[in-house]
């Protein structure tokens, strides 16, 4: 465990607790030297995220997209945000636009198909989500339950395919 975990394990006590107040405190009362440090911020932005603050993770995520382009997480959970704030086609876009090693990702993948089925473009969600299931399994279950990919699941019950057979074979 390096020094910065060891500093966050209150942090994350808190989080987990959702103990969001004392969460914060927790990190407003890290010491200077590491406030700028990319595992602070990351654990600052996930807090906004849990509060749901959307607008201020956008602004936050923004930064740290910018200071760290090469950190995929950031560029996560910045169109997160901005899906969450119904501002969906720019999530997408700045997915798109993030550092090549995210495209490997399954919650890349996944997050894109989510906004792809919530922007009309069903096949590109279907697509995606294929690739997804076969780099980390265990988005198959949880995507049955995600209200952004209901116009796909209502698609392929239109076209007489259950959902969840589809998600098994996927």
């Amino acid at each position: 465990m390096t020094s910065i975990e060891a500093l966050l394990q209150p942090f994350i006590g808190y989080m987990e607790l959702e103990m969001w107040e004392e969460a914060e405190e927790e990190l407003k009362s890290l010491p200077p030297e590491v406030q700028a440090h990319p595992a602070v911020q990351l654990a600052r932005l996930d807090l906004l995220i849990e509060t749901h603050a959307w607008e201020r993770g956008v602004t936050l995520a923004n930064s740290l997209c910018e200071h760290w382009p090469e950190e995929p997480e950031f560029w996560i959970k910045r169109s997160y945000c901005l899906h969450e704030l119904r501002r969906t086609l720019e999530a997408k876009k700045g997915l798109l636009a993030g550092p090549p090693k995210l495209r490997q990702q399954a919650i890349y993948m996944y997050n894109l198909a989510c906004y792809e089925a919530q922007l009309g473009d069903l096949e590109a969600a279907q697509q995606l989500l294929t690739k997804c299931f076969k780099k980390d399994a265990h988005y198959r279950e949880a995507s049955l339950d995600d209200s952004d990919l209901g116009p796909l699941w209502l698609s392929l019950k239109k076209q007489g395919i259950s959902p969840d057979a589809w998600v098994k074979r996927g």
